[in-house]
């Protein structure tokens, strides 16, 4: 998938929101947890140059 994005967009910005509660169980709930889910998150930006 990363070398198909890196076809397509000019710059890639990855946000590792973090927040695993299968790695550390005392990051449960929304204290340390952004979203309070158990799997991690991350915010992507995908940015395209306009080709004239």
């Amino acid at each position: 998938m990363r070398q198909e994005l890196e076809k397509h967009f000019d710059q890639i910005y990855v946000f590792d929101l973090g927040g695993n509660v299968r790695k550390n169980p005392k990051l449960s709930g929304t204290t340390h947890n952004v979203f309070g889910i158990q799997v991690a998150v991350s915010v992507n930006i995908l940015v395209k140059k306009q080709t004239r």
